[in-house]
């Protein structure tokens, strides 16, 4: 009898200890669940992986917008499963290559000719699943001599990084 008393003590004493470190109550929390990254397409009004990997050999497999100029592209990206206990969280990233690229959205040209950008994802709590459709032209100013670009992408929660991911164009001389 008396060895359960003193571990149910023991036990009582270490869930009292826990609840009350310094942690306060309200502290959002993020958490990537999993990431999955490659070329993707549109399926019933949804994006999808078509083909999953960090490696990607360029092929034209739609047409995009870029600074408000229809192109054929490759359309790739990233499924990001996550927890977060709060409402919305700003997911800061910034991407790293080693070829300089014209760098926009669909609407504007950002950059000429960057090695880096940043940008912002705004998640929401309540969804736990983020995609990220982007694409990549061809570009006819690139040096004939460059049959790859190479690119790193570290994304950050209050500063502290959170996830991070590769990814590699390889381009033909037949393309």
């Amino acid at each position: 009898m008396k060895k359960h008393l003193i571990l149910i003590l023991f036990i009582f004493l270490l869930t009292s200890c826990l609840q009350s470190q310094n942690i306060p109550p309200n502290v959002n929390f993020f958490e990537p669940i999993s990431l999955s990254q490659g070329k993707m397409t549109q399926v019933n009004g949804q994006w999808i992986i078509y083909e999953e990997g960090a490696e990607m050999e360029f092929e034209v497999n739609g047409e995009c917008l870029f600074n408000q100029e229809a192109h054929p592209c490759m359309w790739h990206g990233f499924i990001l499963e996550y927890n977060y206990t709060g409402n919305e969280v700003d997911v800061e990233c910034k991407s790293s290559r080693d070829v300089s690229v014209n760098v926009g959205t669909s609407f504007d040209l950002i950059e000429e000719n960057a090695f880096t950008d940043t940008y912002t994802i705004k998640l929401s709590g309540s969804e736990n699943v983020f995609v990220s459709n982007q694409f990549i032209t061809e570009d006819p100013n690139l040096d004939e001599d460059i049959d790859r670009i190479q690119s790193a992408t570290i994304c950050e929660v209050d500063g502290v990084r959170a996830f991070a991911f590769e990814q590699i164009f390889v381009f033909r001389p037949d393309q």
